[in-house]
């Protein structure tokens, strides 16, 4: 193999390593997202806080050197937002 092919080799297993990275971290989050639904629903609270997920979206957009990054961060956290808001409601 020449070198540019043993360099893709070792940029995919750094990629594979932040996908594992990337999944465990996801799971936390929901995990913890389901917790405080839980406890919303105890407590009579409304389950669904826009204010929180704005606040939360502005924040990652200072990560984002584009409007193409904005994007695919604000889709992967509505996505996750989403999931958190029909999980609970099925528990």
């Amino acid at each position: 193999m020449n070198s540019k092919s043993d360099h893709i080799i070792s940029l995919r297993k750094q990629i594979d390593e932040l996908d594992k990275e990337l999944a465990q971290n996801i799971l936390r989050r929901q995990a913890l997202s389901y917790k405080v639904a839980k406890l919303k629903k105890e407590l009579n609270l409304n389950s669904e806080d826009q204010s929180r997920e704005t606040t939360i979206l502005n924040s990652l957009a200072q990560f984002c050197k584009t409007e193409t990054d904005k994007t695919l961060i604000n889709t992967i956290f509505r996505t996750l937002f989403e999931d958190s808001k029909s999980s609970t409601l099925q528990k």
